[in-house]
């Protein structure tokens, strides 16, 4: 079986501290993460609550409005990944092509 790394070939210290350094990358991603998931909330704690002082008519329609608005977004979204991930193919292809092109020139 082979070994993902071969950790005779390294020192322990060495190890500790990638393992040590990548730990604390994670935990930063973690917090920052966490951090802006929060900030996002009580941003939009605070426009829901502006919008219905302004006009609780209009807040009541965008909220009925917001999850079919969500809906075709993600929809939209995912069929846009699709039609990106078939354009880089082509690409590629397009690239590879050229170059074969090219050599016999």
């Amino acid at each position: 079986m082979k070994r993902f790394i071969d950790i005779s070939r390294h020192h322990t210290g060495e190890l500790l501290a990638k393992i040590t350094s990548d730990f604390q990358a994670i935990g930063n991603c973690f917090v920052s993460i966490v951090r802006d998931m929060i900030g996002s909330i009580v941003m939009a704690i605070i426009a829901i609550t502006g919008l219905f002082y302004l006009n609780w008519k209009m807040a009541v329609i965008m909220l009925f409005l917001s999850p079919l608005m969500l809906l075709i977004v993600g929809i939209l979204s995912t069929r846009i990944n699709k039609v990106s991930k078939i354009d880089k193919m082509m690409r590629l292809s397009e690239a590879y092509y050229r170059n074969i092109l090219a050599g016999l020139c």
